[in-house]
């Protein structure tokens, strides 16, 4: 009789845990109602397979630094100096899937947001700081394809808000432990910058075939040479003084070619 009563409590409290740790039961957002976003990673995955919950589980305010050379060296608008500082949306965007009773956390999104009151230089625009996974969803071979979803489906998300820009960095993170997974699995395949790349460029491709971005380009394409028009002309910021500076391009925090120089 003790032994079957130890086993009923147990279950209680393991019942009742999983019921605390449970993703479902997560504060909801508008991200996460947007039910498309869940919908269209549940569709890639296979009948039958465990469900999916995205949630938004971090939403702060926060700004990137212009370095004083970048001051000194562009301009906001003709006539007018960048701004020392710039504010932005960072949202951290889970994906969980429930898995033998627990709701397991196996991908992650970091995204930088700046609307319509930045500069223009960066108005408008998403930046994906950051993405990380650990390779528990199931089934295996649809792990790529769900995470690719679901930022399908972000994009959709933000371009229904009226965000006009998103922007990649295909830099796969260095040897010094900045993971959003702090631990890994030994045969955790990271994938190089080469990699990365084409997993982006997948990414895009999906976009496009769902009417969701009209076109992909680089760094210098979007920032340096097409966009450097448009941004010296932008009337909301327009200075009276005449001025030679290039117009500040695109800049985000954590930005590889800021470091480089």
């Amino acid at each position: 009789m003790a032994v079957a009563r130890l086993k009923s409590t147990l279950s209680g409290t393991a019942g009742a845990l999983l019921d605390v740790f449970s993703a479902e039961k997560l504060p909801r957002s508008d991200v996460s109602d947007y039910h498309d976003v869940e919908q269209r990673v549940q569709s890639v995955l296979p009948p039958g397979a465990p469900p999916v919950v995205m949630r938004l589980v971090s939403n702060c305010h926060s700004a990137v630094s212009i370095p004083a050379p970048f001051q000194h060296t562009f301009c906001a608008a003709p006539g007018n100096n960048p701004r020392k500082r710039m504010l932005y949306t960072s949202k951290a965007l889970s994906l969980f899937q429930l898995i033998d009773g627990a709701w397991v956390m196996s991908f992650m999104v970091y995204a930088h947001e700046y609307g319509h009151d930045a500069p223009a230089c960066n108005r408008g625009r998403v930046y994906v700081s950051y993405l990380d996974s650990v390779p528990f969803l199931q089934p295996y071979s649809s792990r790529s394809a769900a995470y690719q979803m679901k930022l399908v489906a972000y994009f959709d998300w933000v371009r229904r808000r009226g965000f006009g820009t998103v922007h990649l960095c295909s830099a796969p993170s260095g040897d010094d432990g900045r993971y959003v997974f702090w631990c890994h699995p030994e045969h955790h395949r990271t994938r190089n910058e080469d990699g990365l790349r084409a997993w982006y460029c997948e990414v895009a491709k999906q976009c496009q075939s769902h009417g969701i971005i009209a076109a992909s380009s680089g760094l210098y394409e979007c920032g340096h040479r097409e966009e450097q028009p448009a941004l010296a002309s932008d009337d909301s910021s327009r200075g009276t003084t005449s001025d030679e500076r290039p117009v500040l391009p695109p800049i985000f925090k954590g930005d590889f070619w800021i470091a480089d120089l």
